[in-house]
């Protein structure tokens, strides 16, 4: 697999989003500060990566201290803005579905349209783990359109 490069989207297919957080850890190496946003408890994800002190943003509407709902976009939004502009770093968007079923596809979109023109410039890396079968193919596409690379783990491997 290719090294993740700065001021890049990738958009990574997968069933469970096992690989993206392998890709992500493997771009922590170095100085690199990550932060992840995620719909798996914050602790599940710190003790199964082995990524103790990693920022983790919680999809969540328990209104916990490091959760963000899901309808509050302009939260999240914000957040990752802020550690994209301080940090050259490296965000792990997963749970994308699950921010479509709380607010509707376009709106999404236009997070992610807005945090892939942060990423270009503050030379980050963003990684959006996606189920494909999840979206119609038209909403696929239209991500797809967004990103710098599409890294599929779905396709049988041949």
């Amino acid at each position: 697999m290719p090294p993740l490069k700065e001021s890049s989207t990738y958009l990574v297919k997968e069933a469970q989003p096992g690989e993206a957080y392998v890709l992500f850890k493997s771009g922590l190496l170095g100085t690199r500060k990550g932060m992840c946003v995620t719909r798996v408890f914050p602790q599940k994800v710190r003790e199964q990566y082995q990524v103790p002190d990693l920022p983790i943003v919680w999809l969540s509407n328990i209104g916990k201290e490091d959760s963000v709902r899901p309808k509050d976009l302009e939260k999240l939004s914000l957040l990752l803005e802020q550690f994209l502009t301080k940090e050259n770093g490296i965000v792990l968007l997963d749970g994308i579905e699950y921010l479509i079923t709380n607010n509707n596809f376009l709106t999404v979109l236009r997070l992610v349209q807005s945090l892939r023109d942060q990423v270009a410039v503050n030379k980050a890396t963003l990684l959006l783990s996606v189920n494909p079968s999840t979206l119609d193919s038209h909403q696929l596409n239209l991500l797809e359109r967004e990103v710098d690379g599409v890294i599929d783990l779905t396709a049988p491997a041949g």
